[in-house]
């Protein structure tokens, strides 16, 4: 049982760096194109890399359950009272508030002033609000990194100083 949730969170956490990787690679494809039709084009390709955040996030909370459940012979308070563990907990919540909720509403936001773009229904005061709007995207997928770095950080942290909590032999 051990090595499934191991695998399955491993597998988790490759769906994420996907979708982080991913969208970014988009991200940047997409300021480089000069026409609109071919900016829209890749914003919908973004769409099913949207859906792997969720799927990754699920996949996570489900195995780490697993994970801490499967860890014989430690008590739960002794696991569950780590400051690592909570720090990952914090952040992941953080990161599955941003990746769910706030990452999509930009991206559907721009969608549609692009969208809005190409049949001439804004004014010319939409250059501006687009503008800043990238730049709050791009700050999204720099925060997205981040916690992720710092959540695989608080990991990292937390197994080796209270070995074999979660990889009993």
């Amino acid at each position: 049982m051990e090595i499934a949730a191991a695998m399955i969170h491993l597998l988790g956490f490759g769906m994420l760096a996907t979708a982080l990787l991913a969208g970014w690679i988009l991200e940047h494809r997409q300021h480089k194109e000069p026409e609109l039709k071919q900016k829209l084009f890749i914003l919908s390709l973004g769409r099913p890399i949207e859906m792997l955040m969720p799927a990754a996030l699920v996949l996570l909370l489900i195995s780490g359950m697993a994970a801490l459940r499967s860890a014989a012979g430690t008590p739960a308070v002794l696991l569950l009272s780590g400051p690592w563990f909570h720090v990952k907990l914090i952040l992941s919540a953080i990161l599955a508030a941003d990746g769910i909720v706030i990452g999509p509403l930009l991206l559907r936001t721009r969608r549609h002033f692009l969208a809005g773009l190409e049949e001439n229904i804004f004014s010319e005061n939409l250059g501006g609000k687009l503008k800043r709007l990238n730049g709050t995207i791009r700050l999204y997928y720099l925060s997205q990194a981040v916690l992720t770095a710092a959540i695989v950080c608080a990991s990292v942290y937390g197994i080796n100083h209270q070995a074999g909590i979660l990889l009993n032999p």
